[in-house]
């Protein structure tokens, strides 16, 4: 296997396999993204909008090879921010109990 870092990280992040084909070598670390927009993009009509989210987590979990990946959205910052942040940080708190177990 070909061992590569990413620029800045001081341990291997993915090996190659003898087909050429990526493993990543994360094991047991977990992504919580957090991504904001000032629409709601994770259900209704913009749901099919929302490319970053699926994006990312196939990057960190099927590139990268980490354990999970956590999506907590801000939306709706166009409107009320204050209750747009109120709610994501509810939703931080229900999910850090899993990402930090």
């Amino acid at each position: 296997m070909t061992a590569h870092t990413f620029s800045g990280c001081h341990s291997e992040t993915l090996r190659h396999r003898e087909n050429g084909t990526p493993k990543g070598l994360m094991g047991e670390h977990k992504v919580l993204l957090l991504q904001a927009g000032g629409s709601v993009y994770s259900e209704g009509l913009m749901a099919q909008m929302d490319f970053a989210s699926s994006y990312l987590k196939i990057l960190f979990s099927g590139f990268l090879g980490f354990a999970s990946v956590d999506t907590v959205y801000t939306e709706g910052t166009a409107g009320d921010w204050e209750a747009s942040v109120q709610r994501a940080c509810a939703k931080i708190d229900v999910v850090y109990d899993h990402f930090s177990a």
